[in-house]
């Protein structure tokens, strides 16, 4: 029983170490999550990025990017959608999401993008196809309304001084012919 055990446990640790040769350090990160989704109001259309990363492993890496849910609403901006991620570096990949006009306000859309390693053939290895997939929250927010600062109001203090020099010149007068009028 006991080098059945020990052949079970060294056959794990081969497989294991084999299986160390093809893994890699790639990653896809994001600016929004659960926490802090993309907001966007109704009929809005907005770009915004997620990073691939390949930041460990012994060489480049190519992947295919795919849209697997919320396809209605999101797309790639890039002319091709397979990136080549260098070893030791980061890749901004622009993505565009637009919601239509009559969507509710606080509606919370989930798009959920993955990237697929697709085989290099000059690298000479052999790929298992290893997925990443970044879920992106997006939530619908009301307009926000423009800020008004002092000079979108100007108009309204020149019209004022002008009424008030208007009421002043005009009691002036009315005074000045009232005491032409006592003498």
């Amino acid at each position: 029983m006991k080098n059945k055990n020990l052949i079970v446990l060294c056959s794990f640790l081969l497989v294991f170490t084999f299986m160390i040769n093809f893994s890699s350090a790639f990653a896809v990160s994001s600016k929004y999550w659960e926490e802090n989704p993309l907001t966007i109001y109704p009929g809005e259309t907005k770009d915004f990025f997620v990073i691939l990363q390949n930041l460990a492993g012994d060489s480049n890496i190519s992947v295919q990017g795919f849209v697997t849910e919320g396809e209605d609403i999101v797309s790639f901006i890039d002319e091709s959608t397979i990136y080549e991620v260098a070893l030791g570096n980061k890749l901004q990949v622009n993505l565009r999401v637009s919601v239509p006009e009559d969507t509710l306000i606080n509606d919370l859309y989930t798009v959920k993008i993955e990237f697929k390693t697709i085989e290099n053939p000059e690298s000479g290895q052999f790929g298992f196809g290893a997925g990443v997939e970044r879920e992106i929250p997006i939530l619908v927010v009301a307009p926000e309304k423009p800020i008004r600062n002092f000079a979108d109001y100007q108009w309204i203090v020149y019209v004022v001084i002008i009424v008030m020099l208007a009421l002043i010149l005009f009691f002036v007068v009315k005074r000045i012919r009232k005491e032409k009028q006592q003498a």
